[in-house]
């Protein structure tokens, strides 16, 4: 049974079962004070009925017969006397009456209603004593209380109409109710489907002020980490693609051009210009394998120690690394100016060295003219920053430049001797000092990469 026929079904039983009970209580309430309104209307009747007998003339009586005769002369409303031995006196009216269960041994008026047939009737008794004979006798008056049955009857009948009427309208409200309360939980319901049918773009969008609206939300935030989480599934399952095809390619290349050359070589047709020649392309291939072992072997082993954390000093590494390559930058007519800020902060020294030559030797490969190094030092953070004037990097390769075997410019990079390694590098030594590293580029001017780490 779904949820919103069992609220249905609940609603309306519970609603329906409130409304039997208070019309049942005012029923009940109406009929016991119309009976209680009859019973003191009834004693006041037998009261007078006993005040307008002569009870002097019943107590000089000696017969039952005179009584009897006393209470029909005095004109009072009596229904039936009675003596301990039976009925003396009962009116016409009243002959169907049960008398004789209505009397009582104490000295007090007794009230009650008696059926007789499909009558009821209010009978009052009131014991009085005879002064000569000392007998008991009982006065009885009765009253017809057969109307008040009958309105029971009626309200009891237009209580069943409307409960009826009352219990067709709670449904339907219950139904509408219980459709507008299940509605946001057929959104999650469709929402967890959506998710699991793999659509994790998708919200319930539900916002009200209330627990469902607060479950709505959490549901919504879970699916947009879903969603993220998948897409960077998805972007790391590309790289790594990339990543395969790429290596496949960087030493399928070399080793394709080696295998080939040192084949002419060994077939003997090549003369001694051409040998030196396929020599020194062997020897130029095989320096080029040499460094990307060592820059993959790098990449794949670096942090997996963790870095050696030391206090040194970031303007002095930065000085060193920028005066060891000045040198073979100007043969290339490339000029380095560096700033820096001298004092000590925590780091892998030779991580940070290895940083700053990766960043500087990626700027020459933009056939950058002028090369600007700046190191500065704040009390909380130390801030890399290599500038340069190259031919800068476009927005669409921004956001994978970082990424292992990426080159902007693939025919340049492989002719400078690149394998698009050197950001991946970089990336992963910032990544192990907790550090940001931002680049800024602008395709013609330069690009700049800032790399900030706590202090």
């Amino acid at each position: 049974m779904k949820f919103q026929i069992k609220l249905m079904l609940s609603m309306t039983v519970m609603m329906s079962l409130l409304f039997a009970v208070g019309a049942s209580v005012l029923i009940y309430r109406t009929w016991k004070t119309s009976v209680d309104e009859a019973l003191s209307a009834a004693v006041r009747e037998n009261v007078m009925s006993v005040r307008m007998l002569s009870l002097t003339t019943i107590n000089q009586q000696e017969t039952d017969k005179t009584v009897a005769a006393a209470v029909t002369e005095s004109g009072s409303n009596a229904a039936a006397v009675m003596k301990d031995s039976g009925i003396i006196y009962i009116s016409d009216k009243y002959e169907d009456v049960d008398f004789m269960s209505c009397i009582s041994e104490s000295d007090k008026t007794v009230a009650g209603y008696r059926k007789s047939g499909d009558a009821v009737y209010i009978i009052v008794s009131t014991p009085v004593t005879g002064y000569g004979s000392g007998d008991r006798y009982y006065i009885c008056t009765a009253a017809d209380a057969t109307y008040i049955w009958d309105e029971t009857d009626s309200l009891m009948r237009a209580y069943a109409g409307i409960f009826a009427l009352m219990a067709a309208a709670i449904g339907l409200m219950s139904w509408v109710l219980s459709t507008v309360l299940v509605r946001p939980i057929s959104r999650l319901m469709r929402g967890v489907g959506e998710v699991s049918a793999g659509n994790f773009g998708y919200r319930t969008g539900i916002r009200t002020d209330d627990e469902m609206g607060a479950l709505s939300e959490q549901f919504d935030e879970m699916a947009a980490q879903i969603e993220e989480y998948t897409e960077r599934l998805k972007e790391a399952a590309e790289s790594k693609e990339r990543f395969t095809g790429a290596l496949t390619h960087e030493i399928k290349t070399p080793m394709t051009s080696i295998i080939g050359y040192s084949e002419l070589l060994l077939s003997g047709q090549l003369t001694d210009e051409e040998s030196d020649d396929a020599l020194r392309f062997i020897h130029s291939e095989s320096k080029r394998m040499e460094r990307l072992s060592k820059k993959l072997l790098m990449l794949f082993t670096v942090g997996n120690d963790g870095a050696e954390m030391k206090s040194a000093d970031p303007g002095a590494v930065t000085e060193s690394v920028a005066e060891h390559l000045r040198i073979t930058l100007e043969d290339k007519r490339i000029s380095l100016s560096c700033s820096t800020q001298h004092g000590s902060c925590m780091m892998d020294e030779d991580l940070i060295r290895t940083m700053l030559i990766n960043l500087i030797d990626n700027s020459r490969k933009a056939s950058a003219k002028h090369i600007y190094v700046t190191q500065t030092l704040t009390e909380e953070r130390v801030c890399y920053s290599v500038r340069d004037d190259g031919r800068g990097i476009p927005e669409d390769s921004l956001k994978h430049i970082t990424e292992a075997f990426y080159r902007v410019d693939k025919s340049r990079s492989r002719k400078q001797g690149g394998a698009g390694l050197g950001l991946a590098l970089v990336g992963k030594i910032v990544e192990l000092h907790n550090g940001t590293i931002d680049i800024e580029s602008t395709v013609g001017q330069g690009t700049e990469i800032t790399v900030v780490m706590k202090r």
